[in-house]
C-alpha cells in the first residue's frame, strides 16, 4: 500500500541512495549497522509492526529483518515502489517530511523503531524523538544511529578530500553527537533513564541508543 503525506520544502529533497548507487564506504557502515539491527529484530521477530524511519530510496538496512515483522512500514521522501509489489499489503510506504510524515500517520503500536543517520540531518530532532514516544508499543525498542565527533573528520575526510562518500550527504548534516549529548537530547524528549542505553559503535564513529520500554 502507498500513501502520500503532506510535506514541507527542506534542505533534503531526495532520499539516500535515490540518484547513486551506495559507495563503497556507505556498504561498509551498513555491514557494521546491520550486526545490531539483526539482533534487535529476532528478539522481537515476530512482534507485529517495524517502522524505518528515513529507510532511504531502497531500504537496504532493514531488508534481513522484514521475515521477522508481520507489517512494514517505510518512511523516506521518495522509497522505490517496487518494495510493495507482492506484499499482500504487509508492506505500506510512507512518502513525506520528518518529522510531519510521522506524526499524520498516526501509528499507536510499533514494536520495532530504526532511525539510522537520521537525527543529524533534522533541524529539530527532539520532535521526532517526541513522536517516537506516541507511536511505539508498550514492548518495544527503538533504536538510534548518529555520527560522532570523531565521526564527523571521518566523514568529512571521506567526502571532501577522497570522493568516498556523498558530499551532499555531509553538507545536509546539522548535528554530531557524543554519549552526553544523545542521552540528553532522548531524555528531553521524554524518554526515562530505566529505558535508555547509549554507546559507542563503529570504532567511534557513531553513537548508538536502544531505548526498551519499560
Amino acid at each position: 500500500m502507498r500513501k502520500r503525506m503532506r510535506y514541507s520544502v527542506t534542505v533534503r529533497s531526495k532520499s539516500y541512495g535515490q540518484e547513486e548507487s551506495l559507495s563503497l564506504l556507505d556498504r561498509f557502515g551498513q555491514v557494521l549497522s546491520n550486526h545490531h539491527i539483526t539482533k534487535v529484530g529476532k528478539l522481537l521477530k515476530n512482534k507485529g509492526i517495524l517502522l524505518d524511519v528515513g529507510c532511504g530510496f531502497n531500504a537496504t538496512l532493514t531488508k534481513p529483518i522484514w521475515k521477522h515483522f508481520e507489517t512494514i512500514y517505510l518512511l523516506d521522501i521518495d522509497i522505490d515502489r517496487n518494495l510493495a509489489i507482492n506484499s499482500e499489503k504487509r508492506m505500506h510506504l510512507v512518502l513525506g517530511e520528518l518529522p510531519e510524515v510521522l506524526v499524520d500517520l498516526k501509528l499507536k503500536n510499533a514494536n520495532l523503531i530504526i532511525a539510522n543517520n537520521i537525527l543529524e540531518h533534522l533541524d529539530n530532532p527532539s520532535e521526532l524523538l517526541m513522536e517516537f514516544r506516541k507511536c511505539r508499543s508498550i514492548d518495544s525498542v527503538i533504536l538510534i544511529n548518529v555520527p560522532s565527533w570523531w565521526g564527523k573528520i571521518f566523514l568529512e575526510l571521506a567526502a571532501f578530500k577522497l570522493g568516498l562518500a556523498p558530499k551532499s550527504e555531509m553538507d545536509d548534516h546539522k548535528y554530531y553527537f557524543d554519549k552526553k549529548s544523545l542521552w540528553t537530547l532522548v531524555r528531553s524528549a521524554g524518554f526515562i533513564p530505566s529505558e535508555i542505553k547509549i554507546k559507542r559503535t563503529k570504532f567511534g564513529l557513531n553513537v548508538t541508543c536502544w531505548i526498551r520500554s519499560s
